[in-house]
């Protein structure tokens, strides 16, 4: 019995074997036919032309990231000098507006030195009369 299982399991083995070998010397009449060999070269001519095709459409790619990088580049450029002259603008109206408060601050300390002396003149002038009359001084201080 164990005898018949090995007879049945050689032969399978066998008939496998002649089996691929069919195939394989099939396969290699199939590709020695000038039509295969003609299917072939088309198919690698076919093969060719669309590695050129995608070779070509990524060079195009490549070409518009780099316009486009160049683009963002200029655009952020320009963005960074109307940020610059916009700050220099700013920091001009600041500097007007500081000089501004500092003159007015200076004209306000002239008139009130001026008011000073003014006041200081007035006070001299009613002592020098207030010397000479008397009377007005203590009509003056009465009031």
């Amino acid at each position: 019995m164990a005898r018949l299982k090995d007879v049945g399991f050689a032969e399978r083995r066998e008939n496998a074997t002649n089996t691929r070998l069919a195939l394989v010397k099939k396969m290699q009449e199939r590709l020695a036919s000038p039509d295969v060999e003609a299917k072939l070269a088309e198919r690698h001519v076919i093969v060719e032309a669309r590695n050129q095709r995608i070779a070509i459409k990524e060079e195009e790619r490549r070409q518009e990231e780099a316009r486009l990088a160049a683009l963002r580049a200029e655009e952020e450029a320009r963005l960074a000098a109307e940020r610059a002259a916009e700050e220099a603008r700013l920091e001009a109206i600041r500097q007007e507006e500081e000089r501004l408060r500092e003159e007015k601050r200076k004209e306000m300390a002239a008139r009130a030195t001026s008011r000073a002396a003014a006041a200081l003149a007035e006070l001299t002038s009613a002592r020098s009369r207030d010397s000479r009359y008397p009377a007005r001084k203590q009509a003056r201080q009465a009031s």
